[in-house]
């Protein structure tokens, strides 16, 4: 950790720094000790809404400043982002005045309202850096089920497909000579019976 010259955009306290490099990518990550705000630069961002951020950037978002409880919950649905009528403090990087934005429901899994510089990084409040990251690994989360899920239906359908085959591959010849015996209905019979076995042990 390293203390970085700019203050936080918050309370103005000094804040603590953790740079890393993931997937050849730098990214600072910026974490004020007062009042337990983030300041992620631009490339730890994406690194975070992507789910890509190592464990040590992981722990560095999870735990809040000493003696400070968590803070920050999603904002209900019906929050509207034009109700934002500004944000707090400015950029520690230019000064200048940060933006109001909240993050979508669909794309990011949480509706949380933080402040960003456009050219330079995002400030979360004490608690919203963790609370975005909870739900960017529970979206991924439920990804992974819903593949599993579709995985273990297609793998259903082809072991059906599979089984459906076999049997016609191995009545086919019996059934054309029931035909010439004069037995294809005990013949057709006797394939449903085995068709019906096959769907039951498949279960």
């Amino acid at each position: 950790m390293t203390n970085l010259s700019h203050d936080c955009p918050k309370c103005a306290a000094a804040m603590e720094a953790l740079e890393v490099t993931i997937e050849g990518r730098p990214a600072r990550l910026t974490k004020c000790s007062a009042c337990a705000g983030m300041w992620l630069d631009f490339t730890a961002c994406q690194l975070l809404v992507g789910g890509a951020l190592d464990e040590v950037s992981r722990t560095f978002v999870r735990d809040e400043a000493p003696g400070r409880p968590p803070t920050a919950a999603p904002l209900p649905g019906g929050y509207r982002e034009s109700a934002r009528t500004a944000a707090e403090g400015a950029c520690p990087v230019c000064s200048q005045s940060l933006t109001g934005y909240v993050t979508d429901l669909a794309t990011h899994g949480a509706r949380i309202a933080l402040d960003l510089c456009a050219d330079h990084g995002t400030f979360f409040d004490a608690g919203e850096a963790r609370t975005l990251l909870t739900a960017v690994e529970m979206k991924a989360l439920r990804v992974l089920v819903e593949a599993d899920a579709d995985r273990a239906s297609a793998s259903w359908t082809q072991r059906e497909r599979l089984w459906n085959g076999l049997v016609v591959a191995l009545l086919g010849p019996l059934v054309a000579a029931g035909a010439v015996l004069g037995l294809v209905g005990p013949v057709a019979a006797v394939g449903a019976a085995v068709g019906v076995a096959g769907g039951k042990s498949e279960s």
